[in-house]
């Protein structure tokens, strides 16, 4: 585990999942259960962290994203969102469940387009968008946004329920 760069303050430090260039714990914090995304060491990519960091200060701002606790070079730490990937949750939900969290997600990128912000990820989302309990939809993983004056969320996402068949024509 590459946990020797994270401060004694988080506790229960668990690996929850691994991506391409970088490792998630799932830890406490005070009273708060917090996600702590560190760079695999092997990893050529820079400034990751940072770069996330600074995404989730923005989308923040617009009610987008795990709330942004800490930020530096070798890690981030947000808050922990508990719930099931968009891909899992489209399987197993009701079409009403469905166009509900459909909705809402096509808001949070439509924010996004609107502040310029291109995600990214939205054509094949199912690691980057989770759906807690009561049905809201957190959009997860900022490293790679990038800001631009064409952001595409909106038609990327549109793709993807394409590919699914699933229909938001009623939405």
């Amino acid at each position: 585990m590459v946990t020797n760069n994270i401060p004694s303050k988080y506790k229960n430090i668990q690996l929850w999942d691994k991506g391409k260039h970088g490792l998630v714990y799932k830890a406490q914090y005070k009273t708060q259960d917090v996600a702590i995304k560190v760079k695999l060491p092997s990893s050529k990519s820079q400034n990751t962290s940072l770069l996330e960091g600074n995404y989730l200060k923005h989308v923040n701002k617009l009610g987008i994203g795990p709330k942004l606790i800490e930020t530096t070079e070798n890690y981030v730490v947000m808050e922990f969102i508990d719930g099931t990937r968009i891909d899992k949750f489209l399987e197993k939900a009701t079409q009403r469940e469905i166009s509900k969290v459909i909705k809402a997600i096509l808001k949070q990128l439509e924010l996004l387009d609107e502040t310029g912000i291109n995600k990214m990820e939205m054509k094949n989302p199912y690691k980057h968008i989770i759906v807690k309990k009561d049905l809201t939809p957190v959009l997860i993983d900022f490293e790679r946004s990038r800001f631009t004056t064409k952001p595409k969320n909106i038609s990327q996402f549109k793709e993807y329920l394409k590919k699914h068949q699933l229909d938001f024509s009623c939405i």
